[in-house]
């Protein structure tokens, strides 16, 4: 099936254009929030290089903007005028969905790409700034994956709620019960035997399972704590297939 038939440009301009003020708030508050952490890190006696202060505002912020775009593409569904009227348009309602979810992983894009953008011009300007740009490209990877996936959770459970309270408590049962504890690892069933030889010559054995995937959510925020890189492929891998079987359930 080819997308541009569950794709419509029109349907997908009108709706953003009727929320664009809100959309370009938070365009617009992502970089300046981003700049003055690493403005005044840059100008303290921390240690340098760390990814808290990176990506602090915007950790915060994944749990907060993806909803508020769900809600802004698909909040029709809470107003019977607006859901009557959405409904009576000459599309189908499968287009309409997947229309919203393309519209909102797009902005999520651009929104951490123009934040990327700043915040990399800024340490290009600051020689001597305690960040680089691969810092950057790595939580702008981290980032986006994890905005589009909380927005694919929020977006599902919107279709499935009557009001945003029950979408929140919704949302919250799908991120806790299934990604964001640990995605279960197979290997982890088998045991591994680990070998070492103490300062005697002695051999010693022990057992040690492999570690569980996370989800980009719940690793983002043990990366960060554990002030280690927040860049892991198998977390992000993980996280999309997820997201993908997530929209195609909504």
């Amino acid at each position: 099936m080819s997308l541009t038939k569950l794709f419509s440009g029109k349907y997908a301009f009108q709706n953003i254009k009727k929320s664009r003020g809100i959309l370009a708030i938070m365009l617009i508050a992502m970089p300046i929030i981003t700049l003055f952490f690493l403005y005044n890190y840059d100008n303290s006696l921390s240690t340098p290089y760390n990814m808290n202060v990176l990506i602090g505002a915007n950790l915060i912020g994944m749990f907060i903007i993806p909803f508020i775009v769900s809600n802004v593409l698909l909040g029709y569904v809470y107003q019977r005028n607006s859901i009557d009227f959405v409904n009576s348009m000459p599309i189908s309602r499968k287009k309409i969905y997947l229309t919203n979810m393309l519209v909102g992983v797009i902005y999520l894009i651009i929104l951490q790409f123009v934040n990327f953008l700043i915040a990399s011009l800024y340490v290009l300007i600051i020689k001597d700034s305690s960040f680089s740009i691969s810092m950057m490209s790595d939580a702008f990877c981290v980032m986006s994956c994890g905005y589009i996936f909380l927005f694919i959770i929020s977006s599902l459970a919107l279709t499935v709620s009557g009001n945003k309270f029950t979408q929140i408590i919704v949302a919250a049962i799908i991120l806790f019960l299934i990604p964001f504890i640990r995605i279960v690892n197979f290997s982890d069933l088998e045991n591994q035997p680990i070998s070492l030889i103490n300062n005697d010559g002695t051999q010693e054995t022990f057992i040690e399972g492999r570690n569980p995937i996370y989800c980009v959510p719940m690793d983002t925020i043990i990366r960060v704590f554990g002030e280690s890189s927040v860049y892991n492929l198998s977390s992000i891998i993980v996280t999309i297939f997820l997201g993908i079987i997530y929209i195609l359930i909504g």
